[in-house]
């Protein structure tokens, strides 16, 4: 089981995912597709089971096991990933377009 912490655009929202070991993987395989990543789109359109946290105990409080940053396609990261986003106009994800 992986819990990943997610904070997203510098302290704007904080979330939490329970993942299985298969879903975290799937994870990676979609955070590797990813270009023109950016503030707009939605953490759960990149991480579905990702549930907004109101108030953030310590991280160890939480059981988290890994961590993500999610903000523009220059400065996002996944724990376990080494994938570097590219810049694009739209945002792209598993081949498709999302246009802003």
């Amino acid at each position: 089981m992986v819990v990943l912490y997610i904070n997203e655009e510098y302290d704007y929202r904080d979330w939490i995912a329970h993942l299985s070991d298969a879903e975290y993987q799937d994870l990676l395989t979609r955070w590797a597709t990813m270009r023109g990543l950016h503030a707009c789109v939605p953490v759960t359109l990149i991480v579905p089971q990702a549930v907004e946290l109101m108030e953030v105990p310590s991280l160890e409080a939480l059981g988290v096991t890994h961590r993500c940053h999610i903000h523009e396609w220059d400065d996002s990261w996944l724990e376990g990933s080494d994938y570097e986003i590219p810049e694009d106009t739209d945002f792209w994800m598993n081949g498709v377009r999302f246009q802003r």
